[in-house]
C-alpha cells in the first residue's frame, strides 16, 4: 500500500479532473486482510486479501454521478471521476443534493499497531498450535478463523478535506467440538494485543464440556442471562433497524414517533461512541465528517438517531458522522454501539438466576419482522445451558427464539459491570462493546436441530 503522502497526493491531483463548477469528493479504502482458517484443529487455508478502492463522487448541475475503481493509478482514477460526470449530467430529474462538508477539527486516536500489521501466517499457526494442544487435552477439537488485517481510510474533497487513517484489527473465532457438544469463543480489537487466545480456548473448551449430551427443552418465555457476543447479536440486527436517520424518516424505524418517550428499562443507555478505545475506534465517517458520540437510549428513554449530511438536511440539523459513503447514500448507521455497564458482576447475575437459561450466542437473527416494534427471530447456538438456582446445570438443546427488542430491554434486571467487544458487520470500522445482561421472561417458540 502507499503511503499517506503518495495516496493524498494522488486524490489531491484527482480532484482537479472534476468539472469546473461541480463538487467532487473521492473515498479511498484499502484493507489486507491476512486469514488462516482451521478445523478439526488442523490448519486447511491460509490466505490473503489485499485490496483498494476508490468511490469517486461528483455533484453538477442537481445530478449525482458515483463510479468506483480499484486500480490507484492517476489514469483509472481519472476515468472514474469522468464516468461519475457523466451519470450526473444524464440524470433527468434532479436528486437531493447537500453540499459536501468543509473541513473540521478530527481527534487524534491510535488506531495502527505494526506488531498487528506484520502478524503473519507462521505467528498464526504457532499460537492456533497452543490452542489445539489445550483443546485435545480434553478430546475436543477446535474450528474457526484467526485474522489480522491492516489498511488505511482516506477522504478527500474539492471543498478542502483531506484525511488519512491507517487502521489495523485482529480477531478471533474458536468453536469446540465433542462428539455432541459445541462451544463458543471470540474476541476483536486493533490490536493483537488486545484478546488473549488461550483464554478464549479455555472459554470455549469449558462451555463445550459442559454442552455435552445436551437435553431438550420446551419452548416458553424463560429468564435468560445474555454473555456479552448474544447481546451484540441482537444489537447488530436492533441498530440496522432502527437507529439510523434513513428508517426513522421514512417511519419504518422503532424509534420513529417515540423520541422522548420510555422505549427500555431506566437502568439501559446505548450510545454509538466511535471513539471509545474498548471497540474499534475510528475518528470519521467516510464523507470525512467528525464522529459525533451519540445517546440512542438514555435511561430508557429514546433519545436520537444518527446522521449523514443528507439525511441531516432533511430535518435542518447537522450531520453526526454516520455516513457509510457515497456508494450508500442516505444510510447512515451506528456501527459503534456501546451499551453502557451496570453494577452487577456475571457471578452476581447468575446467582440471580433461580430457573432459566444461559445464552452465549445467537445466529440466524432475522429484524424484518416487524421493524416498527423492533421484533425479532432467531437461534441459539454453541453453548446454551440451563441454569437453577445460580448455577449451570446441563447443555440445552437450541431454541428459536421470536421477540421484541423493546420488550428485552423493559425486562433487563441486571446489567453486567464489564464489557467487551464484539464483531459488529464491519471488522474494519464496527464493533459493539457489550455487557451481560440478565432478562425476565425472554420468549422462545421452538426448538431447532440446526
Amino acid at each position: 500500500m502507499k503511503d499517506q503522502d503518495e495516496i493524498l497526493s494522488l486524490l489531491t491531483e484527482t480532484l482537479k479532473e472534476a468539472p469546473n463548477g461541480s463538487e467532487c469528493d473521492i473515498l479511498f479504502v484499502a484493507h489486507q486482510e491476512s486469514l488462516t482458517r482451521f478445523t478439526q484443529s488442523a490448519i486447511h487455508q491460509n490466505l490473503v486479501v489485499d485490496n483498494a478502492r476508490a468511490v469517486v463522487r461528483v455533484i453538477l448541475d442537481g445530478g449525482i454521478g458515483v463510479a468506483a475503481t480499484n486500480e490507484m493509478i492517476p489514469e483509472a482514477l481519472s476515468a472514474a471521476v469522468q464516468k461519475a460526470t457523466e451519470i450526473a449530467r444524464e440524470q433527468t430529474q434532479p436528486e437531493e443534493v447537500v453540499s459536501l462538508p468543509t473541513p473540521s477539527p478530527i481527534g487524534v486516536i491510535s488506531t495502527y499497531d505494526e506488531r498487528t500489521a506484520c502478524f503473519g501466517p507462521s505467528d498464526r499457526a504457532a499460537s492456533l498450535v497452543r490452542l489445539f494442544n489445550q483443546a485435545g487435552n480434553h478430546r475436543l477439537t477446535l474450528s474457526g478463523a484467526f485474522s489480522t488485517s491492516a489498511g488505511a481510510v482516506a477522504v478527500a474533497n474539492s471543498k478542502g478535506i483531506h484525511l488519512f487513517q491507517p487502521v489495523t484489527s485482529a480477531s478471533l473465532n474458536l468453536l469446540a467440538f465433542s462428539h455432541n457438544g459445541s462451544g463458543y469463543a471470540s474476541a476483536i480489537g486493533r490490536s493483537i494485543a488486545d484478546f488473549n487466545p488461550m483464554d478464549l480456548a479455555e472459554t470455549a473448551v469449558e462451555k463445550c464440556l459442559q454442552a455435552t449430551d445436551p437435553k431438550e427443552i420446551e419452548p416458553g418465555e424463560y429468564d435468560v442471562l445474555l454473555e456479552p457476543q448474544a447481546v451484540g447479536d441482537l444489537l447488530e440486527w436492533t441498530s440496522y433497524i432502527g437507529f439510523g436517520a434513513r428508517e426513522f424518516q421514512e417511519g419504518t424505524s422503532f424509534m420513529a414517533e417515540r423520541l422522548g418517550q420510555r422505549i427500555a428499562g431506566d437502568n439501559i443507555t446505548i450510545r454509538d461512541d466511535a471513539l471509545d478505545p474498548r471497540g474499534l475506534p475510528f475518528p470519521f465517517d467516510l464523507e470525512g465528517t467528525p464522529k459525533e458520540k451519540v445517546t440512542l437510549i438514555n435511561r430508557g428513554v429514546a433519545s436520537a438517531v444518527v446522521y449523514d449530511r443528507q439525511t441531516a438536511a432533511r430535518e435542518a440539523k447537522q450531520s453526526t458522522g454516520h455516513s457509510l459513503g457515497a456508494e450508500l447514500p442516505n444510510r447512515p448507521m451506528a456501527l459503534n454501539i456501546v451499551f453502557e455497564t451496570g453494577t452487577s458482576t456475571f457471578r452476581e447475575m447468575l446467582g440471580q438466576l433461580e430457573r432459566g437459561l444461559l445464552v452465549t450466542r445467537f445466529h440466524y437473527i432475522n429484524g424484518y419482522l416487524d421493524t416498527r416494534n423492533a421484533l425479532l427471530t432467531g437461534m441459539t447456538r454453541d453453548g446454551t445451558f440451563w441454569v437453577e438456582r445460580g448455577k449451570p446445570q446441563y447443555g440445552v438443546k437450541n431454541l428459536r427464539f421470536a421477540d421484541s427488542m423493546l420488550r428485552v430491554l423493559s425486562n433487563v434486571v441486571a446489567v453486567g459491570s464489564e464489557a467487551r467487544a464484539v464483531s459488529f458487520g464491519d471488522d474494519l470500522l464496527g464493533a459493539a462493546v457489550c455487557p451481560a445482561i440478565l432478562v425476565k421472561g425472554f420468549r422462545f417458540t421452538s426448538g431447532t436441530d440446526h
